[in-house]
């Protein structure tokens, strides 16, 4: 959890995301390097812009502690007055 949050803050203070949840623990269960393995995860979902998409996912998988952790990107329709305020909490203010 304390991974979770720390990459959560990292990626809301450096406006890649809006708003991160953290759900879990959970348990999964996967095939990684020819081993069935199980492990207790945490799950990170993300709220962005599609202009900043691509600097959140480098920056995710260059800070997160899994070799290839695993990104999932979808679409979703948001009211105008909460896409408004998205797009405002990823606007960078600053160089990066």
């Amino acid at each position: 959890m304390a991974a979770a949050e720390e990459l959560a803050a990292a990626l809301v203070e450096r406006r890649l995301a809006a708003c991160v949840q953290i759900t879990g623990p959970m348990t999964s269960v996967y095939r990684w390097q020819d081993s069935i393995n199980k492990d207790q995860e945490f799950s990170l979902c993300c709220k962005t812009s599609s202009g900043r998409l691509a600097h959140l996912i480098d920056y995710f998988q260059a800070h997160h502690p899994y070799e290839l952790p695993e990104v999932l990107v979808s679409s979703a329709q948001a009211t105008p007055e909460y896409a408004r305020w998205l797009q405002d909490q990823v606007e960078c203010l600053t160089p990066m």
